[in-house]
């Protein structure tokens, strides 16, 4: 992993054993030294998020182009995560299409644009996420920012446009900088 800025970092690792079900590891590690953060290019996308509420099934839509044309990653057409501000939520989802069935050919690209996940919040607040696609062989990480409001809270809508810098990610690790 290459980290390009000092700080506390939070780290989630997935681990999928076969036949024996997953297990999440969580931590943090201090990096000192210079800033050596570097702008990224990222495609913008279009994001829609259609009244999260806490304890109530979300919908976050992603627009990721006007093609067809991402590649099974993971087995998958996307990826979310999701974590609170404080870093003591972890939430992964796949992409709601069909699964591929046996081993996916990941050297074919037909998924997308449009990625929809489905997920629960457990509490109000906000959460940061990032998404993951492959395309063109190359998987792509955008991150993003949902607010979720409280069952007696009035309504928010999350949409537009988002342009950011993504991070690269390895396998199924997922790390980021804390705030403050």
């Amino acid at each position: 992993m290459d980290v390009d800025r000092p700080g506390r970092h939070l780290l989630h690792v997935e681990f999928e054993r076969a036949e024996s079900g997953s297990q999440l590891a969580s931590g943090s590690f201090e990096v000192s030294g210079e800033n050596r953060e570097r702008p990224v290019d990222v495609p913008s996308v279009d994001l829609g998020v259609a009244n999260a509420v806490a304890g109530q099934a979300t919908t976050v839509e992603v627009v990721v182009g006007e093609r067809a044309d991402l590649q099974p990653w993971l087995g998958m057409a996307g990826h979310l995560v999701l974590r609170d501000r404080a870093g003591g939520f972890f939430g992964h989802v796949h992409e709601m299409g069909p699964m591929t069935t046996g081993r996916p050919d990941e050297t074919v690209a037909g998924l997308g644009p449009r990625l929809r996940f489905t997920f629960t919040f457990s509490a109000p607040g906000r959460y940061l996420g990032w998404v993951q696609y492959q395309r063109d062989f190359t998987v792509t990480t955008v991150p993003l920012t949902i607010d979720v409001r409280g069952a007696n809270e009035s309504p928010i809508r999350t949409s537009g446009r988002t342009r950011s810098s993504p991070r690269r990610t390895w396998c199924c690790t997922w790390a980021w900088r804390c705030a403050g």
